[in-house]
């Protein structure tokens, strides 16, 4: 009764039968029409809704028969006007469908038996079907309470088109990945054609580098391990040598490229940490008088440096990369002539100089040689290598730094460059000389090494074996933690690479290796991953960081250090 008349008239009803009183026609007929008027007006928003939904909608009764829909639902499927009625049996709307191939492949009967079952069996479902006509419908029935079935059809179309659009960008950066410095490169000359463009080429490419460092640095760093322990081979001819000497100035060379690379792209991004201090400038021209000293020979130059007794107040390590580049520079452009590293006080600052007397820059030139992947076009630079990216990353450093750099020169008869320091505060005691480390013997030694690269264990393996180090190799903690229970032995120390497999990363394993033989065991992380948070993460557990490209000696002198 309640289901007809609504919950208060019944209630008005069951009131007076049980009070013996009877209701007056009319008193009966006013709850009957109110109760009709509010089915009725029920029915009209409920229509009212279906009708203004986003998505086509039908609704079908217990029956079987259609009892109503939306002009969208009518529009998607393209029925002829007055074809919908309700009370119309559904299998005939699926049939008409099925005949206009609006329901896919298959015999026409079994289409509309399957889609009429599901409805009957109140079973809900979710599917996609992409038409003859290109348009791809969602549709999704669900059964009502008390028996029927409410479907509806949503238009995706567009959503597909764009995330297929989506997918064949990504594959085409997938089957991309092989030429990417070369795209790189192309990249950077196209959008250069307004500073709009330009900004969003220096944003690409700085995280397109990001992205593929680890990957670059991989196989160059298993090829220099290798070459490394090649090296220390003690029956290795003369021709033998010669190669091995060519292949390792070949890596070299690619790992500077590949780090000027990286180098660029970090400080584009504005990830640079700085860590400013006062320090004397000798602990800064000594090590670099030392290590081009070295490379005078080969270069034909007449190389001298003029000592300071100053303090200055900057980054040492940044500092130091903007003068190799300046050398770097210096040398490969002054070939047979002289260079000199010195200094000049000028008020409250150093100006930290370095001379050439080689072939000299157009004035009309200078300001071109600090930007990425310029080389000034002369008889010189047909014979260097290298991208032109030295000046333009000691440009950027100097001006996270905050350092002047000043750039005069005389066609013909050499150059200067210099960077303009701050003085620091005097230093009264400083240590000229640091005594080396001394380096242990590493015999013995049990060194765990994880990395998901294979080529990366069989180069550490192979080096660390010539030092005579007992080697263990995993691809990830449970791996590790295998190895080392079938050999009954705990780790002296662990080298871990950051990005392993399945989302492992060797921090968690160092801490998993550490869970079993102690916190004390000493730990490397090995990675070409620069972030600051993980260098401290690394730090404040205790581990220590190396940066790929490993350098040999580097890496034997810090495993001494840890294990001794």
């Amino acid at each position: 009764m309640a289901g007809v008349l609504g919950g208060s008239s019944a209630a008005l009803v069951m009131d007076s039968v049980l009070q013996g009183r009877d209701l007056a026609l009319d008193e009966v007929f006013n709850l009957v029409d109110e109760a009709s008027s509010k089915i009725i007006l029920s029915q009209d928003m409920l229509r009212g809704a279906i009708e203004h939904a986003y998505e086509g909608m039908s609704v079908v009764d217990q029956e079987l028969n259609l009892v109503a829909w939306n002009h969208k639902y009518s529009e998607l499927y393209q029925y002829p006007a007055g074809f919908l009625k309700e009370g119309m049996p559904i299998d005939e709307v699926v049939r008409f469908n099925a005949k206009r191939g609006f329901c896919g492949v298959g015999e026409i009967e079994e289409q509309v038996n399957k889609r009429v079952q599901h409805m009957i069996n109140g079973t809900p479902h979710v599917s996609e079907r992409e038409r003859q006509d290109g348009k791809v419908i969602k549709i999704q029935g669900n059964p009502m309470p008390g028996g029927g079935f409410v479907m509806t059809f949503t238009d995706i179309t567009q959503y597909r088109e764009h995330a297929k659009a989506l997918q064949e960008v990504n594959d085409s950066l997938e089957a991309r990945v092989k030429e990417r410095t070369y795209e790189l490169a192309m990249l950077n000359s196209q959008l250069l054609e307004s500073k709009a463009q330009e900004e969003m080429a220096n944003a690409s490419k700085s995280k397109f580098l990001a992205a593929v460092g680890h990957d670059l640095m991989q196989p160059l760093n298993a090829a220099r391990l290798f070459t490394a322990s090649l090296a220390q081979y003690p029956h290795l001819d003369q021709e033998s040598k010669t190669t091995l000497s060519h292949v390792n100035s070949s890596l070299k060379i690619a790992g500077e490229l590949l780090t000027d690379l990286l180098d660029i792209s970090k400080l584009d991004s504005g990830v640079v940490d700085l860590n400013r201090r006062d320090f004397a400038i000798s602990e800064l021209l000594d090590g670099l008088a030392v290590e081009f000293a070295a490379m005078a020979q080969d270069y034909q130059i007449k190389f001298s440096m003029v000592p300071s007794t100053a303090s200055i107040n900057s980054d040492l390590s940044l500092l130091r990369r903007i003068l190799q580049n300046f050398l770097t520079n210096a040398y490969r452009y002054a070939k047979g002539n002289r260079v000199l590293l010195g200094c000049r006080h000028r008020g409250e600052h150093l100006e930290i100089q370095v001379l050439d007397t080689g072939c000299g820059i157009d004035e009309s030139e200078i300001s071109e040689i600090f930007k990425e992947f310029k080389r000034l076009d002369n008889p010189t630079s047909k014979s260097v290598s290298g991208l032109g990216l030295g000046l333009a990353i000691a440009d950027r450093i100097s001006k996270v730094l905050e350092h002047d750099i000043k750039v005069g020169s005389i066609l013909g008869r050499g150059s200067v460059f210099s960077i303009s320091v701050p003085l620091g505060k005097t230093i009264t005691e400083i240590q000229v000389k640091k005594t080396a480390a001394m380096i242990q013997p590493l015999a013995g030694v049990k060194v765990l090494c994880i990395d998901n690269e294979e080529a990366i264990l069989a180069g550490l393996e192979s080096l660390l074996s010539r030092w005579q180090c007992e080697v263990i190799c995993a691809t990830d903690l449970a791996d590790a933690r295998i190895k080392l229970g079938l050999k009954g032995v705990a780790p002296d120390i662990v080298l871990a690479d950051y990005h392993l497999d399945n989302g492992e990363n060797g921090v968690d394993a160092m801490d998993g290796i550490r869970a079993l033989y102690g916190s004390h065991l000493p730990g490397v992380l090995i990675t070409a991953n620069t972030n600051k948070e993980l260098v401290d993460e690394v730090e404040l557990k205790g581990y220590r960081y190396m940066a790929k490209m490993v350098k040999p000696a580097a890496l034997r002198a810090l495993i001494s250090s840890l294990v001794k």
